[in-house]
């Protein structure tokens, strides 16, 4: 995955005229705290690895999309958010599927902390009691 949204990054990266991508990289270090050193000779390919690296993935496509908004980039950003979109099977831009229906027509068993998406969670033991034991 690290590869594509690296790929994504220099796509959006390449459409910047040089005058541009030194403005975004000046972003990175004003705004993001990037470290000078880091960035005074890279083209977009290391701008783009070093974010990653940085930032990890959903950071770095972050950090992009709110400095190319910040450079009226907007056309840009949205290209760059819908791909992202599409790229990644669960984000916070496209949350996970529910739990089936049928998992939260089942009880936790009592020894076990119910799950939060378990409808049964306010009827079972608070965290760490344990029930009482019946003599054999």
């Amino acid at each position: 995955m690290m590869a594509s949204v690296q790929k994504l990054l220099v796509d959006s990266l390449d459409d910047l005229d040089e005058a541009q991508l030194k403005r975004f990289q000046w972003h990175l270090k004003t705004d993001h705290k990037f470290p000078t050193s880091g960035l005074e000779k890279a083209d977009v390919l290391d701008t783009a690895d070093k974010m990653v690296e940085r930032e990890k993935q959903e950071g770095a496509v972050k950090i992009t999309l709110d400095i190319l908004r910040k450079m009226n980039q907007n056309q840009l950003a949205e290209e760059l958010e819908n791909k992202f979109k599409e790229a990644l099977p669960s984000s916070p831009w496209r949350p996970a599927l529910p739990a089936p229906p049928w998992r939260s027509a089942l009880p936790a068993p009592p020894w076990l902390p119910a799950p939060p998406w378990c409808s049964a969670a306010p009827q079972l033991l608070s965290p760490g009691v344990l029930p009482a034991r019946s003599a054999p």
